[in-house]
């Protein structure tokens, strides 16, 4: 794991990396709208057709902390494919941001759809949280 931010070790692997002086790919690449344009992104690709597998066989689709943003296409197409894919899934998001939780809202509706306001220092019990939830709905 190399930790995110500017000027620190990632920064220093992926120069090296785009200098050819190091071995191996990303496994994860940072936050951009050009990711999916590398050619590393095929190294991806395979992982992101399992997360839709996956999704598509679950009974209750859990996510924490995600904004869906715009520049990651892949996490929308594949929370979209799972939704209309597997119409028995229920859909919990923990968010703090109320701008976050209404953007899930408005992509996909409020009936499957629970979105819960979870401050931050909440996190830490977060397991806690997710059992009370799955208590309140019906996931089968």
């Amino acid at each position: 794991y190399l930790p995110y931010g500017p000027g620190g070790e990632l920064d220093a692997h992926w120069t090296s990396y785009e200098r050819n002086k190091v071995e191996g790919h990303p496994v994860l690449l940072e936050p951009s709208f050009y990711k999916y344009d590398d050619p590393v992104y095929n190294l991806l690709k395979p992982q992101w057709d399992r997360f839709v597998k996956e999704l598509l066989l679950a009974n209750v689709i859990i996510i924490i902390g995600y904004s869906l943003p715009e520049a990651n296409p892949e996490s929308r197409r594949a929370l979209t494919i799972a939704f209309q894919g597997n119409p028995s899934a229920k859909f919990i998001v923990f968010d703090n941001n109320e701008w976050v939780r209404k953007r899930y809202e408005r992509l996909y509706g409020t009936i499957r759809l629970r979105c819960i306001e979870t401050p931050y220092h909440a996190v830490e019990d977060i397991g806690s949280l997710i059992n009370e939830t799955l208590l309140q709905i019906d996931v089968n």
